[in-house]
């Protein structure tokens, strides 16, 4: 087995894109759990047992755990109802039950959640635990450069959102396997453009998972605020020279273009990168215990270790060194182009960040294990893009969105390190820390088969308000608002929106789908001040009606916008 040093300098060449690999040393195999007799979680409502149905109603998120900690996760869920995102909480115990012809735990649970997302119409998964309680898959990457392993085992809980394709089509031990010339192995029919938003919670025990839904319930719980965002970007070093601080530039760069953002730069070498601050182990536990908004650690890693210098002598922070940190607040989201960061079964940087008692972060966003640094900056680039250029409500929709781009998902197994094995630990339904107002996840419930179907006494509707691009915060007071109700004796919904009094730029009103694609404009023209409101009838652009699931009514005037949530059903 190599020693740290040598596992962290390999991994540190891998994320360079240079000729050298983290060997498997650093990885956990995925734990034997077994399965154990079928049991079911006290306490159970509609929906928490059997195969999901049409019947229970819509849903937006369920929670995957395991039984010992169902009373913890149960009381997040009832915090995500409680801002307006049904949620449904499900043990896997219960899973097993319900799907026995699974091949394994881990297809069980995909196997629900495929019908969740066709009964239920759900945007979220949350997986509430760590290995050995939920599984996480193996994805076989192999055919990769010579210099690597020749095959890597890598974990993926992309595996739960990409619910098409068949990730074992021929049937053998080997999961999401490429098409491989060389031996003639036909491969799987892995599908690798998510569906869901999936998160996990780094826990294992009811102390952990307390703790974890203490924090993250504060942070949904949380006011926007309209201060510049705090940010902290790190950049270590590697082959002598401060090899990963163009990347924290380029990030810099975009944030700066897109939101006041007050922005702290730890760099390895900083003196050739003026206004920028020395790394040390210090200086980093300093700045994370400031409470950024967002956090960006981009550098060399080995399995629960973040690399400040990768060369002899390695200087690394270990995981157990940020569990200490006390923070203003912990409600941050930090990302890492650093390997290893959220790798399962260990306690990972990733883990420590989530897990910190008195500090840390709320959600942490990074790889599992190895990645080449080009595309894993991409990676990162994209996301930090969906969020504050393209107003991603919360951070499990702008990691989905990433790879809704099609030069991160394609047959490559050096993509595949990517876009497989960034893994957010976190609730994805936390919002992305770039202004915006926790997405209450709100959800406007439509019927699309007409007025006779409005039954739910319940019905809520919210909006998403987002800070505008290319804004100073003191804009807000000077922002078009816009609210939904229901129409029930006509099926419709109505928006009135008011528009501010310095009115005069395009106004735009679109129903957007999933995927993006505008379904129908309801109104376009030039804003005037005032009020004004639009009714969508559930129909497309065609005339025809919409099918089921999760619709977008955004109102835009200038770079600003409001968002309605609509859940077709």
């Amino acid at each position: 087995m190599k020693s740290a040093l040598a596992r962290t300098l390999l991994a540190t060449w891998i994320c360079c894109a240079l000729p050298f690999v983290s060997q498997a040393s650093g990885r956990i195999e995925p734990a034997d759990t077994g399965d154990p007799a079928p049991a079911t979680a006290p306490d159970e409502g509609p929906g928490d047992v059997g195969k999901p149905a049409p019947a229970d109603g819509p849903a937006g998120m369920v929670i995957v755990t395991d039984a010992s900690l169902v009373a913890q996760f149960r009381r997040l869920a009832s915090t995500h109802e409680r801002l307006g995102l049904v949620t449904r909480l499900r043990t896997l115990q219960s899973i097993r039950d319900a799907y026995p012809a699974g091949r394994d735990d881990a297809e069980r649970i995909r196997l629900f959640l495929k019908d969740a997302r066709a009964n239920w119409g759900i945007e979220f998964a949350f997986m509430g635990g760590d290995e050995p309680l939920i599984p996480m898959r193996r994805a076989y990457v192999d055919q990769l450069p010579p210099v690597t392993d020749p095959v890597i085992l890598l974990p993926t809980d992309q595996y739960y959102a990409c619910l098409d394709g068949d990730w074992n089509a021929d049937g053998d031990d080997r999961w999401g396997e490429l098409p491989n010339m060389v031996t003639g192995d036909p491969g799987d029919d892995a599908d690798v453009v998510p569906e869901l938003c999936v998160g996990r919670a780094p826990v294992t025990t009811r102390q952990q998972a307390q703790e974890f839904v203490d924090k993250t319930v504060r942070t949904l719980e949380r006011s926007m605020s309209s201060d510049p965002l705090d940010v902290l970007l790190v950049a270590g070093a590697a082959l002598g020279t401060t090899f990963f601080a163009p990347q924290a530039e380029a990030a810099k760069a975009l944030i700066d273009s897109a939101t006041a953002a007050s922005i702290a730069r730890l760099y390895r070498y900083a003196a050739s990168w003026p206004g920028a601050e020395p790394l040390t182990e210090e200086s980093l536990l300093a700045g994370l215990e400031t409470g950024p908004e967002l956090s960006i650690l981009f550098g060399s890693g080995g399995p629960g270790t973040f690399a400040l210098e990768a060369n002899p002598p390695l200087i690394e922070v270990p995981a157990e060194d940020l569990l200490g940190l006390e923070n203003r607040d912990s409600f941050g989201h930090a990302v890492a182009l650093s390997a290893y960061t959220t790798q399962p079964g260990i306690l990972s940087i990733g883990a420590a960040l989530v897990q910190a008692r008195r500090g840390g972060s709320a959600s942490v966003l990074g790889p599992t294990d190895i990645e080449f640094v080009g595309v894993s900056n991409h990676y990162i680039e994209l996301y930090l893009e969906k969020g504050f250029v393209e107003h991603a409500a919360t951070v499990g929709e702008a990691m989905r969105a990433v790879l809704h781009e099609p030069d991160l998902v394609q047959p490559f197994s050096i993509l595949r390190l990517t876009a497989l094995g960034n893994t957010l630990l976190g609730d994805p339904a936390l919002p992305f820390p770039a202004g915006t107002a926790p997405p209450a996840a709100a959800f406007a419930k439509v019927s699309a088969s007409g007025p006779g179907a409005w039954l739910d006494a319940g019905v809520t509707t919210a909006l998403t308000a987002r800070r505008p691009a290319f804004s100073r915060p003191d804009a807000g007071r000077d922002r078009a608002r816009a609210s939904a109700r229901l129409d029930r004796a006509t099926g419709s919904l109505e928006i009135a929106f008011e528009r501010p009094r310095s009115a005069g730029s395009l106004l735009d009103v679109s129903v957007i789908d999933l995927s993006g694609r505008r379904v129908r404009q309801l109104d376009r023209a030039t804003a005037r001040a005032g009020t004004g409101s639009v009714s969508w009838d559930l129909r497309d652009a065609d005339g025809r009606r919409v099918r089921p699931g999760l619709y977008f009514v955004r109102v835009a005037t200038g770079g600003d916008q409001q968002v309605v949530r609509a859940v077709v059903w």
